[in-house]
């Protein structure tokens, strides 16, 4: 078997590990962290992040991410257009940057530093035309080509988890208006 077929079979291998992780959840939004970390174990690839948009506040933040701490995911905020997951989030569009040391809309929000043997990929993650935040994660170094190509897998898991984060979304709209409409009651 040749390298390019053993890697398209691990590509598609882990992509079904990753739908049946969020087919089996009795919560498909709680498989969204073990398919995060699938992302890692399976490819490498460090640090796999989603930010879910704010349209009220015209920002993404980070809702969660594989191997960074809580205090990293705090600092993750991004107005829309700012940043490379900023921008991502505003045009619905995919970017990777290569070497991020070299590119100044690479923020390091969360301070994991700009490494030369790292780049970066972010992935929106969206149903119909809207936009529900970015998918991103750090690979190894490579050709501009194959960084191309670990985005095009990147966005088939961002489409893969877009029903959970809607799902998750959806769950939390409607605690904070029973919450609300608790607060009214009591008054």
């Amino acid at each position: 078997m040749t390298e390019s077929a053993r890697h398209l079979r691990d590509e598609i291998e882990t992509l079904g590990r990753i739908a049946a992780v969020l087919a089996d959840a009795v919560d498909p939004a709680g498989a969204l962290m073990p398919a995060l970390e699938l992302l890692g174990d399976r490819f490498g690839m460090r640090f796999a992040t989603l930010t879910l948009l704010d349209p009220e506040a015209g920002e993404t933040r980070i809702d969660m991410a594989s191997e960074l701490t809580n205090e990293q995911i705090g600092l993750g905020r991004y107005r829309l257009g700012e940043g490379v997951t900023g921008k991502v989030a505003a045009s619905g569009q995919p970017a990777v940057v290569p070497v991020p040391a070299e590119c100044p809309d690479f923020l390091d929000r969360t301070r994991r530093g700009k490494r030369a043997d790292t780049s970066f990929i972010c992935i929106p993650v969206v149903i119909g035309h809207d936009v529900l935040g970015t998918l991103s994660a750090d690979v190894s170094r490579k050709p501009e080509a194959e960084l191309w190509d670990d985005a095009r897998l990147l966005g088939v898991v961002a489409a893969l988890l877009a029903q959970a984060i809607r799902i998750r979304r959806d769950a939390r709209r409607r605690q904070a208006a029973l919450a609300e409409e608790n607060r009214d009651l009591r008054r």
